[in-house]
């Protein structure tokens, strides 16, 4: 498997193990898995901003950062042919205290950042990408 392939793959098996370890996730999951259809791929950069998002949360930091310097163990929790929208909802979980997603009363979604964390722009850059993602 290429490098680049393998990447993207652990960066997107960490995510979905760090929602899949807070209990509030099924019912997240729960929430979502019917209403989000994903309308077109997640640019590859979305993933890493997630991961740097969860970098700087105190309770995910070390998680992370376990899974980022340890290559066999995000490949333990892989699953394969892993879900795009599976990790997409991982990823709402993880960022739920910054990115408020709603939807209107005409069925668009909403993706509103209310606690920016990070000076860096981050959070901005991801909910402009899941506002492109889901325009109507």
């Amino acid at each position: 498997m290429p490098t680049v392939e393998y990447s993207i793959y652990a960066k997107k098996s960490t995510i979905l193990a760090l929602a899949q370890g807070d209990p509030g996730f099924a019912e997240f999951h729960m929430q979502y898995q019917d209403q989000i259809v994903l309308p077109a791929p997640l640019p590859i950069d979305f993933w890493d901003d997630v991961i740097v998002i969860a970098e700087k949360e105190p309770a995910l930091s070390s998680a992370v950062k376990r899974c980022r310097e340890n290559a066999q163990t995000a490949q333990a929790f892989a699953i394969p042919g892993l879900p795009e929208m599976v990790v997409l909802i991982a990823a709402l979980f993880l960022l739920r205290t910054h990115i408020k997603i709603y939807r209107t009363k005409d069925g668009k979604w909403e993706f509103l950042v209310e606690h920016n964390s990070s000076d860096d722009g981050t959070l901005q850059k991801i909910a402009q990408i899941l506002a492109d993602l889901f325009k109507n």
